[in-house]
């Protein structure tokens, strides 16, 4: 992982075997990073989305192996009982231009990936929604 800061923004750029949300929380940690807003793009593989269930409140998952151009990371970060929380989606192809795209989970990269974090003021927490059976922002 390498970045650097340029006004409110971190630009981070990854290669291959790191895995995206593993380093932007990395990230978060070390430049103690409260509240953010997240986009990039990218190449990478495996790569886990998913929806949630809101009956089952549960996520399910699909795993996507092989080569991937990433079209867009789009997320915000957060804090969740003090650490540093991200909730990202993503829009992936394939080799034939087929779209796919849902909650990310995990994405290796496999080639480069160059992410903007936008620090915003302040700081954003989660807190679990019973109704909803998942963490949320609190605002």
């Amino acid at each position: 992982m390498k970045y650097r800061k340029i006004d409110n923004t971190y630009v981070l750029r990854l290669v291959p075997g790191e895995e995206v949300l593993e380093k932007i929380k990395e990230l978060a940690a070390i430049e103690n990073i409260n509240a953010a807003t997240i986009s990039g793009l990218g190449a990478g593989g495996p790569i886990v989305i998913g929806i949630f269930d809101r009956v089952k409140k549960v996520h399910k998952e699909d795993v996507y192996e092989g080569l991937y151009e990433i079209l867009s990371f789009t997320g915000n970060l957060s804090r969740k009982e003090g650490e540093p929380y991200v909730h990202m989606h993503l829009t992936f192809s394939d080799e034939n231009n087929n779209a796919f795209g849902g909650h990310l989970t995990k994405c290796v990269i496999t080639l480069t990936a160059e992410i903007f974090i936008t620090v915003l003021d302040g700081e954003l927490t989660r807190a679990f929604d019973s109704d909803f059976g998942s963490f949320v922002l609190d605002v």
